[in-house]
């Protein structure tokens, strides 16, 4: 019977589980959909898969996309969320309709618009062509979406055909800008940029605090996860209040914000000048006084801020994010110089994790590594380490 079977799914067997499932391929597709949903979660892997399976041998699993999409975002049950991806995975293109429709934005509009319009994509070897790239960014706190148009050069009127469609059909989209660049290479950071639609940006929170990001500037893609990660980056800190702490590559000023009621002072050095606009808007948008943010080259800002700090005022913490090439090797000669008390490393590449380290250890002892899964069931990985100086 159903009975039966509900408590073989529930037993603390794995084997009786498993027995369960093959029982409930019998049943009616319905009780098999909603039973083979209960198992998704379970902690052995045997038993998740063979729901799966059974899930999936059914034609009417494709009528329960939207369901498998909520447990993307479960929090409590990572073997619900990795069986989400599973599903949505080997479904592959009979998804792609409901994913683009949940995402705010869906492709296929713009694809119709772009066909309409005459106007070329943009060929990376040609280098001809209008349309290069559409880049999407969503606000997990707040559910909105940001559209970013990215073109050869610039054509207001038919960009902004293009604006008007996705912001009447979809409600969501607070935000669509038109970055313009005629770079050889594949980016898309314009020379200049135009606001169609909406604000500049939009707003997430990670934690407590709230951050604008414009179209440009560097954000963690996993909100949930940057959450554990700079969790870890405080834990690894153990600031008391009173240090002054140095946050290379600063981004947005994520990291800064994000301790700054745990520091006396903290200064973010960032390249990016769009970033360290972001920066300081946020900081101001969190009411915060004890952030400083400096745009330039790190090799050029890093020894001008220790000479205006003095003798008396020392870095005690330092924090280096870098992008995936890692630290230039003047800047490790400048963090082996300066010596601060404790490094915080934050890196997306452990390959370059590993030189870099290998370059400090002259004169940090690594204390502990800690590993994020920021992107799942890709190769990347994020990467936490702990220096202290020997």
């Amino acid at each position: 019977t159903i009975d039966q079977i509900s408590k073989a799914l529930n037993s603390p067997d794995e084997e009786t589980r498993l027995q369960g499932l093959r029982y409930l391929s019998t049943c009616e597709p319905g009780v098999i959909l909603d039973l083979t949903f209960k198992a998704f979660g379970d902690s052995c892997w045997r038993v998740r898969k063979e729901s799966i399976d059974l899930f999936l041998s059914l034609p009417a699993s494709r009528e329960l996309i939207g369901e498998i999409m909520e447990l993307l975002h479960t929090e409590e049950n990572a073997g619900l969320r990795n069986a989400a991806i599973e599903i949505l995975t080997r479904i592959g293109k009979e998804a792609v309709p409901m994913l683009l429709e949940q995402s705010g934005c869906s492709d296929h509009d713009v694809r119709k618009f772009i066909i309409k319009s005459g106007l070329p994509a943009y060929h990376l070897r040609s280098h001809e062509g209008f349309w290069r790239f559409l880049m999407l960014r969503h606000s997990v706190a707040f559910d909105t979406w940001m559209v970013n148009i990215v073109t050869k050069e610039k054509n207001i009127d038919v960009v902004q055909q293009l604006a008007d469609m996705l912001s009447k059909k979809y409600s969501n989209i607070a935000s669509v800008m038109n970055n313009i660049t005629d770079a050889k290479s594949g980016i898309s950071t314009g020379k200049e940029e135009i606001c169609f639609y909406g604000r500049d940006y939009i707003k997430e929170k990670l934690g407590k605090f709230e951050f604008k990001i414009s179209a440009n500037s560097f954000f963690q893609t996993n909100t949930r996860a940057c959450e554990k990660l700079y969790t870890k980056v405080s834990e690894y800190a153990a600031l008391q209040g009173r240090e002054i702490v140095v946050d290379l590559y600063s981004g947005t000023g994520t990291i800064p914000i994000w301790l700054s009621d745990q520091a006396k002072m903290i200064y973010g050095i960032e390249i990016v000048k769009s970033a360290v606009v972001d920066a300081k808007l946020n900081a101001r948008l969190n009411k915060i006084d004890n952030c400083e943010f400096l745009e330039g080259d790190i090799k050029d800002v890093l020894p001008q801020l220790e000479k205006n700090l003095g003798l008396n005022q020392n870095i005690d913490v330092m924090i280096i994010d870098p992008p995936r090439t890692g630290m230039h090797k003047d800047v490790v000669k400048q963090v082996l110089t300066i010596a601060p008390g404790k490094i915080v490393y934050v890196s997306c590449n452990p390959a370059t994790l590993a030189r870099d380290l290998e370059m400090l250890e002259l004169k940090y002892e690594i204390k502990e590594i800690q590993p994020i899964d920021m992107f799942p069931h890709t190769y990347h990985i994020e990467s936490i380490a702990l220096l202290n100086r020997l």
